[in-house]
Order: structure tokens, then sequence, then C-alpha cells
């Protein structure tokens, strides 16, 4: 059986649509399914929990298959409901604004081809998750495209907050909120003192931003870590150090391309650990959803890998 999880609001009501025409197709093959369409931040994390407890209470011997209908938030929402990657599938249907996940796993952004893919179920791959931790008493967070602090949070909240992201996603231009957010922040945003230490070895830096990847593309398609590899147990963080601003206009395009590691103020650290502690508290994303502001956090893999259709 499909436990699809279906996040309505993904692209301004577009998912909604977009589930009627899915659950049709599943309809006219005849497939074992169930829906859970979510209302509100967090329900796709009470859904995962509900279903992988379930599962588990069964004694079933069959994976647990859960598909997720939305976009890298959502897909968020969900690994962080789950207690254990055991014997469990995921599959993604991309319908958010971003859709980096289905990106950096070669996925096609067209949903329709998204699901047959999921439905044919021809090729498991095994990937990393990356594990958020605190030093203030909250507890670990995973995510699975990206983690990161400062300026690529702060524009991160941006656009979650931004109504221009709603007007570009009627017109599924939504990544281009990114970048023109982006643009908008960089000239006021302050770099901060940072010491940071990657698998024991310090450093102290200025601080623009650290990006700790699993998939090579974050922020709606900019290509952050170029030889990142999302099987490997290793984290790809990329730093950027405070740079002359009229450098921005040159290396802001470079992202696109990954071609923003020939810069010398920016270095990709392939990682088993990266820790970093800020002077002050700084924003922080997992995934681009906002994760408040904290002055010292650490960045590894979950101890277990999760199977996904692709």
């Amino acid at each position: 059986m499909y436990h699809f999880i279906v996040n309505p609001g993904s692209r301004s009501k577009y998912s909604t649509n977009l589930w009627s025409s899915l659950e049709d197709i599943l309809k006219s093959r005849n497939i074992i399914y169930r829906a859970y369409l979510t209302e509100y931040a967090g329900h796709a994390t009470e859904y995962a929990r509900s279903i992988e407890a379930e599962y588990r209470s069964s004694g079933s011997s069959d994976p647990l298959m859960i598909v997720i209908v939305g976009g890298d938030g959502t897909a968020n929402e969900v690994i962080n409901g789950l207690v254990s990657y055991q014997n469990l599938i995921l599959g993604i249907i991309p319908s958010g604004s971003g859709n980096d996940l289905a990106h950096s796993l070669g996925l096609p952004s067209d949903p329709f081809q998204a699901l047959e893919i999921v439905l044919a179920r021809k090729k498991l791959r095994s990937v990393d998750h990356g594990l958020l931790h605190y030093f203030d008493g909250t507890a670990a967070h995973r995510f699975d495209v990206s983690a990161g602090l400062g300026y690529d949070a702060a524009v991160c909240y941006d656009v979650q907050h931004s109504p221009l992201k709603k007007k570009l996603n009627r017109l599924r231009l939504g990544k281009l909120t990114y970048i023109i957010i982006a643009v908008k922040n960089f000239f006021s945003y302050k770099p901060v003192n940072a010491k940071i230490t990657v698998d024991g070895t310090e450093k102290h830096i200025k601080l623009l931003f650290a990006a700790a990847m699993l998939g090579k593309y974050e922020g709606g398609g900019l290509k952050m870590a170029p030889q990142a590899c999302l099987d490997d147990r290793l984290l790809s963080v990329c730093v950027i150090e405070a740079f002359a601003k009229w450098k921005f206009f040159y290396l802001l395009p470079s992202l696109l391309f990954g071609k923003h590691v020939k810069f010398k103020e920016v270095t990709v650290y392939d990682c088993a650990s990266f820790e970093i502690q800020c002077d002050t508290p700084t924003i922080l994303h997992t995934d681009g959803e906002y994760g408040g502001t904290h002055a010292h956090v650490k960045f590894t893999c979950t101890p277990e890998q999760i199977q996904v259709i692709c």
C-alpha cells in the first residue's frame, strides 16, 4: 500500500488540483493507497509519525511506502516524523517552488512523470540525510537537502514570507523568488565572526554563510555543492566568507553553474562533522524552512540511510 502525504498549498494551491489529477490516475489503475492532506505547518510530521507507528505495530514484513507530494519543506516535515528508516521506502512527487531534493535525485520536475517512477519502483537508492545538532537543549533536527546558517538562511526566511513567492508561483516562476530576494538582502546583511571546526580542525573566519549540503542544489536550483554525493556518508559544506560588495554580481550568477568555488572566499568542505560557533546568534534554516537563531550548531549525517525511489 502507498501512503501519500500531500501538501495542497506547496505551490500556492497548485497542488490541490494536481493531487486531484494524480488521484484519478491511481483510481483508474486500482492502486491501493491512502491519502493524507496537510492543513497546517507540522501536519506532515504528525502524519508520518502516525503512519509509521501503525505500520510498526502491525508486524508487517512488507516495506512501508510513503510518497511525498509537495516541496522540500514537506519532505523535511515527513522525515522528522519518522523514528526509523528500517524497511521504509520513500517516493517523491515534486510540487513545491524549489524542489531541490528531486533535482539532486535526478527526478523529473513533472509530477506525472514522477508518479510513474514511484509506481514502477524499478530503482531504489539509499541516500544520506543530515542531522543538525544544537547546544541549547533543542532536539536534533534532520534535513534532506541542506541546512544553513547566515545569509542564505536569511534569504530562505524572506522567501517563505514574501508575497512575491505566491505571485511568481502562480506563474510557475517560483524559483526566481530566491534570486530576487538574494539581491535585495545582500547589501544590508552583515557577516559575523565565527569559528568553524571541520572534522576536528579549527579555523576563525568572517562568515557570510555556511550551507551544509547533501545534494548539489539548494535555493531553487543553485548549484551550491557541485561535487556533492547523496550517498557518500559525507556532507559538502559550502562556506562563503565576507567579500567586497562589487563581487556579488559576479558570484551570484556563478552559483547557478557551480562556478562560485573558483572565488578565493569560497571553500567547500567534504566532511563527516562541521561545527560552527558565531559571536552572535545567527539565523538558521533546514531545507529552506526557518530554524530560529543560534550561535552554536553542528552538522553531521544520520546513522541510517533511507531508500528512495528514483
